[in-house]
Parts: structure tokens; sequence; C-alpha cells
């Protein structure tokens, strides 16, 4: 019971010393849409004239999660440095948009998801594509904490057909 206590404690306090801002988020969703398979994708896709939608999911199961909660603090003055324009949406202006699609055309909206670990930061993408709602993009990335910056350690993107 005691070691139990013990590991119990030092995962806390783990967890504690190891906490990852708004910033760190934004740098690896940066470098993300910055990859050069992910960048051609969103060019060839969203291009300068489209907006790419973030979907914020608020649900009691995973807003517990460090990376949801990061994500929901963002807000739209977040992404100005970006080179296309972004727009966080809920779950439920999601569906509008969806529902909406005969009005607006196809729909570029991603859901992110990630988890943090240590100086490690492991994040999926993915979503339909704008010019075919029945294709999908899946882009999973892995980065790493390099002191105060952060870099791609692996990726994998790819359009479902």
């Amino acid at each position: 019971m005691r070691s139990l206590l013990t590991l119990v404690f030092v995962a806390i306090a783990m967890q504690l010393g190891i906490s990852q801002s708004e910033n760190d988020l934004l740098s690896c969703l940066e470098l993300a849409f910055s990859h050069p398979d992910m960048e051609q994708l969103v060019q060839e896709e969203w291009g300068e004239s489209r907006t790419l939608y973030i979907v914020q999911r608020r649900r009691p199961n995973i807003d517990r999660l460090p990376f949801t909660q990061l994500l929901n603090q963002l807000g739209p003055e977040d992404f100005y440095g970006f080179p296309f324009p972004i727009e966080l949406i809920t779950e439920e202006q999601e569906e509008q948009l969806k529902q909406d699609r005969s009005q607006n055309g196809h729909l570029g909206i991603l859901g992110v998801s990630g988890m943090f670990r240590a100086d490690r930061l492991s994040m999926n993408l993915s979503g339909a594509l704008p010019s075919n709602f029945r294709k999908s993009i899946i882009g999973s990335f892995v980065f790493k904490q390099q002191g105060d910056n952060w870099a791609i350690e692996q990726s994998h993107v790819q359009v479902n057909p």
C-alpha cells in the first residue's frame, strides 16, 4: 500500500511539474500546418479564400484532458499569424455547417486531438476535404520539446479515398 501511494504521489508531482501552455499547442499546430505534406494539402484543398474550421469539442469525458482544455482555451486571435483563415467552432456549429452544406458548398472541418507526455505531444488532425466530403485527411504528428521550442519528431499525412 505504501509503495502504491508513493507511485501515485510521484505521478501527480510529475504531472504538476510538466505543464504545457496554449503557446506550446499553437507552436505545434503551426508546425503541423507548415509540414510540407500538410501545407500542400491545405493550399490545394482550402486555398487562401476558404476557411479551415477546427472543432472545439466540449464533453465531460474529454474536457478533463489537458490537451482538450488547452484547445478549448484558444480563441480566434490566436490564429492571426497563420497563412490561411482558421475558425474555431463548437460541435453544434459543426452540425449546423454540415446541414447548410448545400448553400455553403463543401467545408473543410478538422477535428484535433492529442496528448501531452513529458516533453512530447502526439497530435492527430482528421476531417473531410472541402473538394470532396467523401475523402478524408488524417495527419498524425509527434512533437518533441527542445528547450522552449518544439520540433516534429514523426509525421504521417494521408488522404483516404
